[in-house]
C-alpha cells in the first residue's frame, strides 16, 4: 500500500492509456503513469496524490485520504526537494527568493510534515538529504543550507520523541543515463563515476531499513574523508 504525493498532479486515472498513446516514452509524465502501472502489477495499491508539502491543510488532507483508504500510516519517505533552476548559484547571485525556493520543501515542507505526523505511530521516517550537507558543493549554498537544516532537526526532534526520525545523506543518483555530449567537464566526468545507480540505491534504502535507523546516516560511493579534505579542508 503506497501513497506517492507530489506538487504536479497526474491525469486522472481512466484518461492513462489515452495520455500514452499521445506521448512518448521519453515523456516525464507518462514514465511515471509506466512505473506506477508496474507497481500495480506487481501487486501493489497506488494511491496517487497532489499536495504541496509545505501547505499545512493540503498534507492534513492527504493524512485523512490515506487513512480513509488505508488505515493505518507505518512508514514516511520525505523526498521533496528543487534540483533545478536559478537558485543553483554561485554566493554572491542568491537572492533571498532563491533560497526560499530550496527551504520550502526541505524546510517549511519538514515543518509541516512534523505537525501532520504528531500522532502517528511510524515504523520509521526517513528524510532525504544530501551529501551537499557535508561537502557542501559549487553553486549549492541555499541547497546545502536546506539539507542541513533537515540533518540538525532530526537530532533535535530524536531528543524528545520515541519514534525514530533519520535523515540519509546521500550522493548524487543517476535516475537516468547521461548523454555523452553532456557534462564533459572534469568535474562532470568525477559526479558521474560517483552516482549511485538505482539499484545500488535500492539495496542502500533495504539496509538501512534493516539494520535499525539512526540520526543521521550518510551514503558516499567515495572514500568520504578524502572527498572531506579535497572539497573542504583543501
Amino acid at each position: 500500500k503506497l501513497v506517492l504525493v507530489g506538487r504536479s498532479a497526474l491525469p486522472e486515472k481512466d484518461e492513462w492509456e489515452q495520455w500514452l498513446t499521445n506521448h512518448d516514452e521519453t515523456d516525464g509524465t507518462s514514465r511515471k503513469i509506466r512505473k506506477i502501472q508496474e507497481l500495480e502489477g506487481n501487486g501493489a495499491s497506488v494511491l496517487v496524490m497532489s499536495a504541496d508539502v509545505a501547505n499545512e491543510e493540503q498534507m492534513q488532507n492527504v493524512i485523512g485520504q490515506t487513512q480513509q483508504q488505508f488505515g493505518q500510516i507505518n512508514g514516511v519517505i520525505h523526498a521533496a526537494g528543487v534540483l533545478q533552476g536559478k537558485q543553483i548559484e554561485a554566493i554572491e547571485n542568491i537572492t533571498k527568493a532563491d533560497c526560499e525556493q530550496q527551504f520550502q520543501p526541505k524546510v517549511h515542507g519538514l515543518l509541516v510534515l512534523e505537525k501532520v505526523l504528531r500522532n502517528q505511530e511510524l515504523d520509521f521516517c526517513l528524510l532525504l538529504s544530501s551529501l551537499a550537507s557535508i561537502l557542501g558543493g559549487l553553486g549549492f549554498v541555499a541547497y546545502s543550507g536546506a539539507n542541513t537544516f533537515m540533518d540538525a532537526f532530526v537530532h533535535q526532534y530524536n531528543r524528545s520523541h520515541t519514534g525514530l526520525w533519520s535523515s540519509i545523506s546521500w550522493d548524487g543518483w543517476q535516475l537516468e543515463k547521461v548523454e555523452e555530449n553532456e557534462q564533459n567537464t572534469s568535474l562532470g566526468a568525477n559526479l558521474r563515476e560517483l552516482a549511485i545507480e538505482s539499484e545500488e540505491g535500492i539495496k542502500a534504502v533495504q539496509r538501512i531499513l534493516n539494520y535499525g535507523l539512526f540520526n543521521h546516516i550518510i551514503v558516499s560511493t567515495g572514500d568520504l574523508q578524502a572527498r572531506i579534505k579535497k572539497w573542504i579542508k583543501f
